[in-house]
C-alpha cells in the first residue's frame, strides 16, 4: 500500500513519514513568502494539521510534494492578505487602548476560565506537550527528549494544540 493510501486510512506512521519528509521544504516555501520564521513555522504546522484532518477526502491530481508546496504558497498569500487587513484595523483603533482586563474584568475572567477548560479538553499527547512548552517553558528539543518524540512531532503537537485552542476560544475574542 503506498504512503498516500496509508495516510487516507489513518496510518499515523505514514503521516509521520510525510511530515518528516516534507516539513522542511514546506517551511522554506513559507519562509520565502512571509520572511518570518515564526509565521512560517505556524503556517507549516497548519498545513500538516489540515492534511491530517482532510486525509480521508484527499484526492491529488499531482504529486504530494506539488500539493504541499502549492498549499504553502496559498497559505502564505492568505496570511499576508490577513496581516495587511489586520494592520489596517489596528491603524483605525483610537489611542490609548485599554486592555481587556481593565475594560471588562468579567470578560477577562471568562476568557481565562475558557482557556483553562480548553486546555483540559486537549487530547493527549498534545496536551502534555503543549503544557511542557507553555507552562514549563521547555524548548522543543527538551520536550522531544523528555517525551521520546521527534522535534518535528513536538512542533506539530504544539501547533495542533494552538489551533484547537483558537477554535475553542474564538467566541471569546
Amino acid at each position: 500500500m503506498d504512503l498516500l493510501n496509508r495516510l487516507r486510512s489513518g496510518d499515523e506512521l505514514a503521516f509521520k513519514t510525510i511530515f518528516d519528509t516534507y516539513w522542511q521544504s514546506v517551511y522554506n516555501v513559507l519562509l520565502k513568502y512571509t520572511a518570518s520564521e515564526a509565521d512560517a513555522e505556524e503556517l507549516t504546522q497548519d498545513i500538516f494539521y489540515s492534511l491530517w484532518q482532510r486525509r480521508e477526502e484527499l484526492c491529488l491530481q499531482s504529486e504530494l510534494s506539488h500539493y504541499l508546496h502549492g498549499s504553502a504558497k496559498l497559505k502564505a498569500f492568505q496570511h499576508l492578505r490577513n496581516q495587511h487587513r489586520s494592520q489596517q484595523r489596528i491603524n483605525r483603533i483610537p489611542t490609548p487602548v485599554e486592555t481587556l482586563e481593565t475594560r471588562q474584568p468579567m470578560a477577562y475572567k471568562e476568557l481565562e476560565l475558557g482557556f483553562s477548560q480548553a486546555i483540559d479538553e486537549l487530547p493527549e499527547p498534545g496536551k502534555e506537550i503543549f503544557l511542557l512548552s507553555q507552562s514549563e517553558r521547555l524548548s522543543q528539543k527538551e520536550i522531544a527528549e523528555k517525551t521520546g518524540r521527534s522535534v518535528q512531532m513536538v512542533k506539530y503537537y504544539v501547533s495542533n494544540a494552538r489551533h484547537q485552542l483558537k477554535e475553542k476560544l474564538k467566541h471569546h475574542l
